[in-house]
């Protein structure tokens, strides 16, 4: 869809559905450039959708994380997470390196050459733009002085038309659906020229080194480009060097003689790429290497941060203390309480109660007395009073002859 189709659509949506006044609508259409497939298609996405990327992502690292991980098992987690996003590229170097695609389509030797230039996930892709060229008829061909323009559509399928503009000279393609501008992939319609002009191979300008198996190579990077800054050029760089450093320190480290030349080796070469720099450069690339040292350094833990509600202490202190139920003291409940335990026992003397069959002896009463840790004791007006055992007052002698009236008159402290 071009952009006068897309004003004409869009006139024709709001019309049927009478929103022409509605403020959403409004700003939607004052954003379309930043939404709209047919403003964004010159714009490279490398394939990806809005949120494809964050999504795909979000759901790999969701097999490794939850929310009750603390920081140790947090950073654990990603070091496993990242291990096997590796493990998985690593996998996919091997097959792409050691595995040949079976060649099925009708252009044989653009296939082929594909096979060997791409990526097998890439590879797929573009062997289903080689399939679709199939489809394609040329309506129209004009040979300018330096450039020749061919119009193609789909065999007996619609009207829609498509240019591709190519120049030998320099071996550029130009196609109106712009799909190598988005994706960096060759278009159908570009190999339908290709076909037509008998060429064999894909040309360098419509391959995209992010999608070949050289995509992690960056020895041709030229650091003279004004498009990418230089903080990135020496980032991907470093990268490189790193790369190619850690598989020569795997194979130095399987001997002590590789482990000792490589020592040596390592030493020369900083020194050399050291002398390399300029003494600002070096003078700057001390000072971040102080600066970090310094910072890291200061790495303290991070302040605990107050959790909601009162404080612990602040709860226990708060409140009144805790009362009896029964006869309101405090110092023990309802069910400890001498009332409720005299009340229960006149009870069970009057009526006579058994336990397993025999007559619950008033030798049970003194005990329980006696045995009692409680500082209160029930007075002859049924109320609840602090006492202190006298020798002198406890029933001595067999305390079965004893009737619970007489266990429980013993003398309260005053």
């Amino acid at each position: 869809m071009t952009e006068s189709e897309f004003e004409t659509q869009w006139l024709k949506a709001i019309e049927t559905f009478g929103v022409q006044q509605n403020e959403w609508v409004k700003l939607m259409y004052c954003k379309r450039k930043l939404w709209a497939k047919t403003f964004l298609r010159n714009t490279f996405f490398g394939g990806l959708r809005s949120t494809q990327q964050s999504e795909s992502i979000n759901s790999f690292l969701n097999r490794f994380l939850h929310r009750r991980l603390n920081l140790y098992e947090f950073m654990n987690h990603i070091d496993k997470a990242m291990s096997r996003l590796r493990n998985n590229e690593m996998k996919d170097d091997f097959d792409t390196i050691n595995e040949h695609p079976v060649l099925v389509t009708h252009l044989l030797q653009l296939e082929k050459h594909a096979a060997e230039v791409y990526t097998h996930n890439t590879f797929a892709w573009v062997r289903d733009e080689i399939k679709s060229e199939a489809k394609l008829s040329i309506l129209n061909c004009v040979d300018d002085m330096d450039s020749v323009t061919y119009t193609f559509k789909k065999f007996s399928v619609g009207d829609k038309t498509w240019n591709v503009r190519y120049t030998p000279s320099t071996n550029i393609f130009k196609c109106s659906c712009k799909m190598f501008n988005t994706t960096g992939i060759p278009c159908s319609h570009a190999f339908s020229v290709m076909k037509a002009m008998n060429q064999h191979h894909i040309p360098e300008t419509l391959i995209l080194q992010r999608w070949t198996k050289n995509a992690k190579d960056v020895s041709e990077l030229d650091s003279s480009s004004t498009v990418t800054a230089p903080d990135v050029m020496q980032l991907a760089r470093y990268g490189a060097l790193s790369s190619k450093c850690s598989k020569m320190s795997y194979f130095a480290s399987m001997s002590t003689e590789g482990y000792k030349a490589a020592n040596v080796a390592i030493d020369n070469l900083t020194i050399q790429m050291k002398g390399l720099l300029p003494s600002s450069s070096t003078l700057r690339h001390e000072n971040v290497r102080q600066s970090e040292m310094e910072s890291s350094v200061q790495v303290k833990d991070p302040v605990v941060a107050a959790t909601k509600g009162s404080i612990k202490h602040q709860k226990k202190s708060s409140g009144k203390a805790r009362k009896c139920g029964n006869c309101g003291q405090p110092g023990h409940t309802k069910k400890t309480c001498h009332v409720h335990v005299q009340n229960n026992i006149s009870a069970k003397a009057s009526n006579g109660p058994t336990t397993m069959g025999s007559t619950l002896q008033p030798t049970a009463y003194a005990d329980l007395v006696q045995s009692s840790d409680s500082e209160y004791i029930v007075d002859s007006d049924g109320r609840c009073q602090p006492f202190a055992f006298h020798n002198s007052n406890v029933p001595t002698g067999n305390l079965s002859n004893q009737s619970p009236d007489n266990v429980f008159s013993m003398t309260s402290s005053t």
